[in-house]
């Protein structure tokens, strides 16, 4: 495993330091530091799901595939749809 980079490092310590009851990470290694830790995670992909389920956004993938990192992007939602993604099973909700 690598080592946090900065962002992440300083995320998982301001999430402990709140006593958070979620933190916001994307990349694998913090997801799994944070969780080693006892925090609760979600990703971008996941906060998405969620404004989509509230009515807050109609669509999730514009939002996904809007980036420069379009094609991982596009791999992601992919998997999201096919529901066997690393998303909380409570967060897998529609997304068409």
């Amino acid at each position: 495993m690598r080592d946090l980079d900065r962002g992440e490092a300083e995320s998982i310590a301001l999430a402990l330091e709140l006593d958070a009851e979620l933190t916001l990470l994307d990349e694998k290694e913090g997801r799994h530091a944070a969780q080693r830790l006892g925090l609760r995670v979600i990703g971008v992909a996941g906060v998405l799901l969620e404004a989509k389920a509230n009515g807050a956004v109609d669509k999730v993938r514009p939002h996904l595939v809007g980036d420069c990192h379009r094609a991982t992007e596009t791999r992601k939602f992919k998997r999201l749809t096919r529901g066997d993604s690393h998303l909380n099973p409570s967060l897998e909700i529609g997304t068409k």
